[in-house]
Formats: C-alpha cells, structure tokens, sequence
C-alpha cells in the first residue's frame, strides 16, 4: 500500500461517522494447533460456552477485561495468529460464534 493511501474504514467513517461500526468475528477453533494462552475465544468460550453471541463492547459487563486486556485472536482461514489485540480499541462489537457446527463451503 503505498504511503497516503486511506484504508476503507478511513473513507467509510469520513462518509458516515459516527454510524460506522467495526466488528469483529471470532471462531473458536478446537482443532487448531496454537498456544492457547490469552485467547480471546476461549474467553468468550467461558462465557457464552455454544451459544452464539453478540457483544458491545462500550457496554461489555462482565466482559469488560477480556475486551480491554490485550490477547491472542486466531484467523482460521489464513492461518494468522494475532497476539496483543486489544478488543476494545480496534472494534464497536464482536460476534463470537462457539465453533462447533459451523461449516465451511468453497466453491
């Protein structure tokens, strides 16, 4: 990317400031083969346990430290692990989907 160059998020909030809403997705992957410790998802695990979730994170209750104590997220499809992500400074809200069940289709 070259220097100057505004990312989507840049143009979309000049657009539509304060109703532009970042959220993340995070899977619980059971499989993968990563130290667990500080996991964001297993946090959300231990809350929600199988049960989809939705949560905003300026009102995130009992979540309030996994969201604004830095962990590790990881992106399943790319094989990325992201350590020191602090939740509540890069989204408005995370969906947290437990893992078991979902499927994944390429065509």
């Amino acid at each position: 990317m070259q220097l100057g160059t505004a990312s989507f998020g840049s143009r979309a909030f000049r657009v539509l400031g304060d109703d532009y809403v970042v959220i993340a997705s995070l899977t619980r992957c059971e499989t993968c083969e990563i130290d667990r410790s500080g996991s964001l998802e297993d946090a959300l695990h231990a809350r929600f346990g199988e049960e989809t979730a939705i949560v905003n994170l300026s009102a995130a209750g009992d979540l309030e430290e996994t969201v604004t104590t830095p962990g590790t997220a990881y992106a399943q499809n790319h094989n990325m692990l992201f350590r020191n992500l602090v939740l509540s400074e890069q989204f408005d809200a995370v969906v947290y989907f437990p893992g078991s069940g979902l499927t994944v289709e390429r065509n």
